[in-house]
């Protein structure tokens, strides 16, 4: 992939970049969005088991919080002159934008998420 200079241009991954398709592209590939700042607080409790010579068990839980977030809003371009327009030759346009998705009105916001996670794990060595 190409670098476009920050994380917007490239677009980003996030909640809904499998669901949301944009129709800019004529086959349908679906797209990466923006996703706006936010931060992410959580804990992690594990154990780790020698149940025997050849035996491991390891088990813990994790509980985390996010903090709302747009999952839209693309830029219309990576503005490399910094002359606030989208139009000079060395700025490079955002192909990761749809209107129908970035569009002030249209956008789509996260709430504020809280994430519990379990894990249980096994390993025998041979």
């Amino acid at each position: 992939m190409e670098s476009k200079g920050h994380a917007e241009a490239q677009g980003t991954v996030n909640e809904l970049s499998d669901f949301l398709v944009s129709p800019s592209t004529a086959n349908g590939d679906r797209q990466l969005q923006a996703t706006g700042q936010y931060t992410q607080f959580g804990l992690m409790l594990g154990f780790a088991f020698r149940a025997a010579e050849f035996v491991k068990l390891r088990l813990g839980v994790s509980l985390a919080h996010n903090t709302e977030h747009f999952l839209t809003g693309a830029d219309f371009c990576d503005d490399k002159d910094g002359d606030g327009t989208c139009n000079s030759g060395s700025d490079l346009q955002n192909t990761y934008r749809a209107p129908v998705y970035d569009d002030p009105g249209q956008r789509v916001r996260v709430e504020e998420t809280t994430l519990f996670t379990y894990w249980v794990t096994a390993m025998g060595t041979f």
